[in-house]
């Protein structure tokens, strides 16, 4: 079956779903470098209707001091944040999956902190299924390429392998429409 053909059959998670999830992610992100700041950020959360859309993994991550693992955990979200910029077109070419993106990127593209989000989140527009099928397919083409040499003790050449896993993650959840952001395992 053609790309096309698939991507007329694929139903994606909204822009307005797209674009909360990245608000939900960089402020997960703050608030493991902040922690004294999760209490703030969970009540913007909250008062901007947005603590019902956070994983429950999310909650847990938000209330509880973080250990050193939890963090580097959350930081790589970073990247899956970038592949959702490039679908709601704040980015142009999401690049290769060879380097970690700089968090100055990011945070060019998105609210500020505690800023409303409303106006980010309502503007947020898709691009064509097709393009987002195609990159999904090379992403998760790659990716199970890097896992395979991994387990084989293998070099991955010049891909990086948890840059793969979060945007692998990332477009995973964006295609599969009914598919819970937790739900999605790209690391094991």
């Amino acid at each position: 079956m053609a790309n096309s053909d698939l991507s007329n059959k694929i139903e994606l998670k909204s822009s307005a779903d797209i674009a909360t999830r990245i608000i939900i992610l960089s402020n997960l992100c703050y608030a493991a470098i902040e922690q004294d700041d999760a209490p703030v950020v969970v009540e913007f959360l909250h008062s901007h209707n947005l603590w019902d859309q956070c994983s429950a993994k999310e909650k847990v991550f938000f209330q509880k001091s973080l250990s050193g693992e939890e963090k580097a955990l959350i930081s790589w979200r970073l990247e899956s944040i970038w592949i959702l910029l490039w679908i709601i077109n704040l980015v142009d070419d999401p690049g290769l999956p060879i380097k970690e993106i700089k968090i100055d990127e990011v945070l060019n593209r998105i609210p500020s902190f505690l800023e409303d989000p409303d106006i980010f989140i309502r503007s947020a527009s898709v691009r064509e299924p097709s393009e987002i099928i195609e990159v999904r397919d090379m992403i998760t083409q790659l990716h199970g390429v890097v896992k395979q040499r991994t387990s084989r003790q293998v070099k991955s050449g010049d891909l990086h392998p948890a840059v793969l896993a979060e945007r692998n993650h990332a477009l995973e959840w964006v295609t599969y429409r009914l598919m819970e952001w937790d739900a999605i395992d790209t690391h094991g």
